[in-house]
């Protein structure tokens, strides 16, 4: 009674949910949705809408549990109607052909035979974006550094490229730049790096408090670990 008191509450006055990358949830974070949108209740006027938006192709916690079996079970679990979207509007074609074939390698995907594809709108424009025309390196295409071994190498020939690039491209902006890594020790030399060089740069965790150390959530992940059968 009590958890159906607490679902209640929470829900009050709502009949959507939408959840985003939801490629990314782990096991309690899929008991917690469910519970919420009331996945195994038998009257469907109790049940809430779930709308997920999530790419099983981005998975990139699974070493901290999340596992993309609930994206592809998704329709099963809520009997839902996927849609594919396929056109990108951000990165140039030479980008995207190398993420198709990146990807391609991966065989039970959900979108086996479904490539990405640039957006209508740009698809006359150079396959190299841009840098097509400005770069006379690479003309947009997507580059493998080659350095020494190490992390303190590869932030120094990460860096140098974009100082490369940044001389050729006209008001280039540092804060629409990015070094992605797999941790974020990598990332330490990468900040030493820059700044010895007097770039402006922040690692994008600093400051920020992560939504589970919440005392609201720590006391909600308690109860959904104490009493799972109640909530669902």
């Amino acid at each position: 009674v009590q958890a159906e008191a607490q679902r209640a509450t929470l829900i009050e006055g709502f009949r959507w949910i939408l959840v985003d990358e939801y490629q990314d949830i782990g096991p309690g974070e899929y008991a917690f949705i469910a519970a919420i949108a009331g996945r195994s209740l038998d009257d469907p006027e109790l049940k809430l809408s779930l709308f997920a938006v999530g790419d099983d192709d981005q998975n990139i916690y699974a070493f901290n549990g999340a596992s993309v079996r609930f994206i592809r079970q998704f329709e099963a679990d809520y009997k839902a109607r996927p849609e594919f979207l396929i056109e990108n509007y951000r990165s140039t074609k030479c980008i995207i052909e190398a993420a198709n074939q990146v990807i391609a390698l991966a065989a039970d995907r959900m979108k086996v035979g479904k490539d990405i594809t640039i957006d209508r709108r740009r698809a006359k424009a150079p396959d190299g974006g841009d840098l097509a025309a400005l770069d006379p390196v690479a003309h947009g295409r997507v580059q493998l550094l080659h350095c020494a071994p190490g992390d303190a190498a590869q932030a120094i020939a990460a860096v140098d490229e974009l100082v490369r690039l940044s001389r050729l491209v006209p008001g280039w902006d540092w804060a629409r730049t990015a070094i992605i890594a797999r941790n974020w020790d990598q990332l330490i030399p990468v900040h030493a790096y820059a700044s010895e060089l007097g770039l402006p740069v922040e690692l994008a965790n600093e400051g920020r408090v992560s939504v589970w150390r919440l005392r609201e959530m720590q006391t909600l992940a308690a109860t959904l670990r104490a009493e799972p059968r109640r909530l669902w």
